[in-house]
């Protein structure tokens, strides 16, 4: 993230059903985003936000897109995301601003995947460029972003100042995040099975969600058993898993 998150274009899917993913999908024929729109899920109703963040480029900027650049920015920053003072910089009072993004949290959450959905596609890209191939390419993907999102500076912040949230906004099914993480894993499972790099003795699904819950444990430790974290260790077991 530090060189991936900086860069994220900010554009995100609104929440939709989770239909199942299909074989087939070829990551160079669109959008990362068209492959990871995300389920709609309790909790996380559509907002205006989201429409705009998933309207065509060029089109002119709203209220709702400004507040989410200007929370985005001061998330990259390492800055605590105040709505009473996001609100005042928009020039609109906070009822409005609730009504443009959602609550504190609904915002976090866009402006967290937003970042993730840039990486992870940046990932994907290394891995192509380096021509990274085989059981060994996942691994290598998910290394990169674990290290990514442990060095970025606005992360660890945000990790260390309100541990409990990030951990509530990364971590629980019924959120939007991880259920994203694990739709991008079982996108990449499923393509090495049909490259026939690996077999589905383990329906990918599940497979990706073991990888992800692994990943989650340890970028969260400090939450969870009050260790450091340490991006080694994850990577050390996917390794093992995924190979």
């Amino acid at each position: 993230m530090n060189g991936a998150w900086p860069a994220a274009a900010g554009r995100i899917s609104p929440p939709q059903r989770a239909d199942p993913v299909r074989p087939g999908h070829r990551w160079h024929r669109g959008r990362v985003t068209d492959l990871l729109a995300g389920p709609r899920v309790p909790g996380f109703d559509v907002t205006p936000l989201d429409r705009d963040l998933a309207a065509p480029r060029g089109t002119r900027p709203s209220g709702a897109l400004t507040a989410f650049k200007l929370a985005r920015r001061q998330f990259l920053e390492g800055k605590r995301i105040d709505m009473g003072a996001l609100a005042a910089q928009v020039g609109v009072n906070r009822v409005t601003l609730y009504r443009w993004v959602g609550r504190r949290e609904d915002l976090l959450l866009r402006v967290l995947w937003a970042l993730t959905e840039q990486n992870l596609a940046t990932q994907y890209a290394v891995a192509a460029r380096n021509g990274e191939t085989g059981r060994g390419r996942i691994p290598a993907i998910m290394a990169r972003y674990v290290r990514d999102i442990l060095s970025h500076h606005g992360f660890r912040t945000f990790l260390a100042e309100e541990g409990e949230l990030a951990m509530r906004l990364g971590t629980v099914p019924e959120r939007g995040l991880h259920p994203r993480l694990v739709r991008y894993v079982e996108l990449l499972l499923r393509e090495d099975v049909e490259l026939g790099v690996r077999d589905e003795c383990v329906p990918p699904q599940d497979l990706a969600f073991a990888a992800v819950r692994i990943v989650e444990s340890f970028v969260y430790s400090t939450r969870i058993t009050g260790e450091d974290p340490d991006p080694d260790r994850p990577i050390r077991i996917l390794n093992v898993l995924l190979r």
